[in-house]
């Protein structure tokens, strides 16, 4: 897996990846359930502005940055994913990179992205 940082134009590091996820959904299968629930299919859900099915396949590019803080606390702070992700984006220089992130959208930051 590629992983890169690079400083924007503000002084921020930032670390970006690639994602390509492998595992399928144990949901995936028919409904076991008789009786059909009122609200809408959980499985389906927004991630980025879009339905995880549309990103899931094709994978995703991570952009994350750090406290500002504390860069050693392993939290992120602002999280980001561009989909689909750019042909040779592993040879790019900061300024492409930044331009990439400033397209990304971003998601949520909470506890589960840790380092």
């Amino acid at each position: 897996m590629t992983y890169k940082t690079f400083v924007d134009t503000d002084g921020v590091v930032w670390s970006v990846w690639e994602v390509r996820p492998t595992y399928l959904d144990r949901r995936s299968g028919s409904d076991r359930r008789t009786t059909p629930r009122s609200a809408p299919d959980r499985r389906v859900r927004a991630v980025a502005g879009a339905p995880l099915g549309e990103v899931k396949d094709d994978g995703w590019l991570c952009f994350a940055r750090d406290s500002e803080e504390d860069p050693r606390s392993g939290e992120w702070v602002e999280k980001r994913r561009l989909s689909p992700v750019p042909m040779a984006w592993e040879a790019m220089d900061e300024r492409e990179l930044q331009a990439l992130c400033a397209r990304a959208v971003a998601t949520r930051t909470s506890g589960s992205f840790r380092r």
